[in-house]
């Protein structure tokens, strides 16, 4: 898989959640609960942690005897905002489950017990489907539900993080596991996202960012929905859980996606969804054929496009692990800005000079000792 992705169109997303849903969105009946179906339930009490309470959706297709998709939210300042992941939630048949109590300044620990406690709760009301376990949240949140992404990788398949990418240096490979990474154009934390395409890539985790004229915060509901709605495909194409029933609809939606990306044109949007296909065809001989055959025509009229992706990556992986330093920083900002003139009117150009934007904020944030301390640092070596 190429290290980056770019945002696709929503009529494939609205054609591929329609596919899915020809196919049998997953859904299940509360068992014994008393939550209503249809509606956004409020500070539940987990039974099997009282100190923890959850805000839980219930969709209305609910079957008892179907096993349902579950996502878990993390909100920064705790109350997850369930409603955000509502209306798609209810077309695909998944439940959403958002914790109350957790917040950021926590050790990770306490956010494995937060979990715990909300999957006692669900696992009680609820048959959930034991590979199809989604994370999300913003902010602090992203972290924290792409820790538990990485760490819960038996059943996790997807994660859709905003504003913030992973704390630690990489990902951990999730087998068939998927990641959405959303970023408002003015966030400071914009370039993390943008990163993720990399560690994503290395830990073979399929990878889609978005972008939205906003600031540092939650997502569009129409972007959300549509993170949700590429998860629930990715799933049925990636994921090596797939039981019999799931498998004979894998064919259907694959061959869906080819013939909606073919009437895409030749864009990055295309191009980058077929290379996302492309890593999990291997033993599809057919339809990798017919895959391949889009982007060797593609390629030559995206010579322009493929080489500012590529001056991007390559400037990432320049200061790779690198990034707690000022002076790597600028020198990051600097050869960005230059990117950006030398692609003008191209996805990843376009994207660098929101890069250099956001990196400017960060730079504003480094504490005036370490700028000291480098500068200090910088002319004894000159002396040197």
């Amino acid at each position: 898989m190429n290290v980056f992705t770019t945002l696709v169109p929503r009529s494939l997303f609205v054609s591929l959640l329609f596919a899915a849903v020809s196919f049998g969105a997953q859904a299940a009946q509360p068992k014994g609960s008393s939550l209503v179906r249809g509606l956004v339930h409020m500070n539940i009490p987990c039974r099997s942690g009282k100190e923890f309470h959850c805000n839980i959706f219930v969709p209305k297709g609910c079957r008892a005897d179907v096993p349902t998709p579950v996502l878990y939210v993390f909100a920064p300042g705790g109350d997850a905002p369930v409603d955000l992941y509502r209306a798609a939630a209810d077309r695909l048949g998944w439940l959403v489950c958002g914790s109350v109590e957790s917040r950021n300044g926590q050790e990770m620990d306490y956010y494995e017990k937060v979990l715990a406690a909300m999957q006692g709760e669900m696992n009680a009301q609820f048959t959930l489907h034991p590979h199809r376990v989604y994370y999300s949240g913003m902010s602090g949140g992203s972290r924290v539900a792409l820790e538990l992404f990485c760490n819960h990788r038996d059943s996790a398949a997807g994660v859709i993080a905003m504003a913030a990418g992973p704390a630690r240096a990489g990902l951990t490979k999730v087998p068939g596991g998927a990641c959405v990474g959303i970023a408002g154009r003015h966030d400071f934390n914009y370039a993390e996202l943008a990163m993720l395409a990399e560690k994503s890539a290395a830990a073979d985790i399929a990878y889609l960012f978005m972008d939205f004229e906003g600031q540092h915060g939650w997502a569009p509901k129409g972007l959300v929905a549509q993170a949700m709605e590429w998860l629930e495909v990715q799933y049925f194409i990636r994921s090596p859980h797939l039981t019999v029933a799931e498998e004979t609809k894998r064919a259907g939606i694959i061959a869906d996606q080819i013939r909606r990306i073919s009437l895409m044109g030749a864009t990055m949007a295309a191009y980058e969804a077929c290379e996302c296909l492309q890593c999990d065809l291997s033993e599809d001989p057919a339809p990798l054929n017919n895959v391949e055959r889009m982007m060797a025509y593609m390629k030559p009229m995206l010579a322009r496009e493929l080489g500012a992706r590529e001056a991007l990556r390559q400037a990432f992986a320049a200061v790779r692990g690198h990034r707690t330093s000022y002076q790597m920083e600028q020198a990051l900002q600097t050869q960005i800005r230059e990117l950006a003139q030398k692609h003008p009117n191209t996805v990843y150009g376009a994207r660098a000079g929101i890069l250099v934007e956001t990196i400017g904020k960060n730079l504003k944030m480094f504490p005036p000792e370490m700028k000291q301390q480098e500068q200090r640092s910088g002319k004894s070596r000159t002396k040197g």
